[in-house]
């Protein structure tokens, strides 16, 4: 059988992908998504629960779509209810310098506003650590490709290998024997 040396390796022809907790040493739940599913690149976007997920179409009216399913485009926003904390100055010194810190929460002035407008992309070809946002059973999550190979193109790389070497059989063949060669009249 045709192996690329990777100990993980999928049984069916599946992509595993790897969802971690925040917690060290954690080594996360492993999905293995088919090869056809489709994802988001969540390159440059920030955590999961700060963001929200919506269909959207060019017109920027929201598509309707079921539960579960995948739209064409999706647009990423801050989350409505983002608050932010900042640090006021709540006293003086007697030399007129700011002292005295209190943190306040303030809505955040990005909250709601467009991040990215992004459309999803198949998880074969992906190469190996990409951050992916995909959807299981109507959820969000976030995960990293983990190692896989690439069946159909090992099923490949082994009818061409087969090919090529009944192809080389094929030619010795034609070659003229000995008896061929004596029995010739010139």
């Amino acid at each position: 059988m045709y192996s690329l040396g990777c100990e993980i390796m999928a049984q069916a022809p599946t992509i595993p992908v790897r969802v971690r907790k925040d917690q060290y040493d954690d080594p996360g739940k492993l999905y293995q998504l088919p090869y056809d599913a489709r994802a988001l690149l969540a390159k440059g976007l920030p955590a999961l629960g700060l963001i929200d997920i919506f269909p959207y179409t060019n017109n920027y009216r929201r598509v309707f779509v079921r539960p579960g399913e995948l739209s064409k485009h999706y647009e990423i926003r801050w989350i409505k209810d983002l608050k932010t904390s900042r640090w006021r100055h709540t006293m003086l010194n007697r030399r007129g310098n700011r002292c005295g810190y209190k943190t306040f929460e303030e809505d955040d002035p990005d909250r709601g506003k467009v991040i990215t407008r992004t459309s999803p992309v198949k998880l074969l070809g992906l190469p190996e650590a990409t951050n992916v946002l995909f959807m299981h059973e109507g959820v969000w999550m976030q995960g990293v490709v983990d190692p896989y190979v690439n069946q159909i193109q090992a099923k490949k790389a082994v009818e061409k290998f087969k090919k090529k070497a009944k192809e080389k059989v094929r030619r010795y063949l034609r070659l003229p024997t000995i008896w061929d060669r004596l029995s010739r009249e010139d």
